[in-house]
C-alpha cells in the first residue's frame, strides 16, 4: 500500500463548512496556500474570517498568510529532521542537508511547543532531532533484529535514511 497523495477534497470541503459555521476556533495551515491554489479558495477565504486564531507555517507570506493573524517562517524541507512512510513497511529517515539559513524553526517543534509538549524535553540545540531519535527509539528499534543495541541501530538508520518494517505501524511524528 501506498500512503503518498492521499489529499481528500470532501475534508477540505467539510473543514471550510466548519470554518464557515464557526466551529473551528484555531486553524494551522502548514506549507499549503488554500487561499489561493485550492478549488474552495473563494469559500475558504470568506470562512477563514470566523476562525478564532489562524497560524501558517510556511516558506514564504503567501495569500492564505496574509489572512492569518501569526505567520511562522518554516524550516525548508533541506534544513529538516523528521520521517515518513511512503510505503507500509518502509520508513525513511530525513535529515537535513543544510544548516537552517534564516531564523526559522520546523513547523513541528513549534507544534510541540505550542501544545506543551512533554515529549520535547532535551538539552540540545535541535530539539526535533531528538524528538525524532527518541519516537525511533520507542516505535522502531524493538522491531528489528539486526542491531543490538539503539545507538547502533541509530547510526546505521542514519547511513541508510531507511528501514524496512515487518508490519505496519506508522505513529506519525
Amino acid at each position: 500500500h501506498s500512503f503518498q497523495r492521499q489529499g481528500n477534497d470532501k475534508d477540505l470541503k467539510q473543514l471550510v463548512a466548519d470554518m464557515a459555521a464557526g466551529t473551528i476556533n484555531t486553524l494551522i495551515v502548514l506549507d499549503g496556500n488554500p487561499a489561493f491554489d485550492s478549488a474552495y479558495s473563494v469559500s475558504f477565504t470568506k470562512a477563514l474570517s470566523k476562525v478564532k486564531t489562524k497560524i501558517s507555517c510556511n516558506l514564504t507570506l503567501d495569500e492564505t498568510g496574509a489572512l492569518c493573524d501569526f505567520v511562522t517562517p518554516a524550516n525548508h524541507n533541506l534544513e529538516s529532521w523528521g520521517d515518513a512512510q511512503p510505503k507500509t513497511d518502509q520508513v525513511y529517515l530525513l535529515q537535513p542537508t543544510i544548516a537552517p539559513l534564516f531564523k526559522g524553526r520546523q513547523w513541528e517543534e513549534s507544534l510541540l511547543i505550542w501544545a506543551e509538549s512533554p515529549n520535547l524535553v532535551t538539552t540540545s540545540d535541535q530539539p526535533y532531532y531528538d524528538y525524532v531519535k527518541a519516537v525511533w527509539q520507542r516505535d522502531f528499534f524493538a522491531r528489528q533484529s539486526a542491531f543490538a543495541t539503539f545507538n547502533s541501530f541509530w547510526d546505521n538508520s542514519l547511513h541508510d535514511g531507511l528501514i524496512t518494517l515487518s508490519a505496519p505501524s506508522f505513529s506519525g511524528v
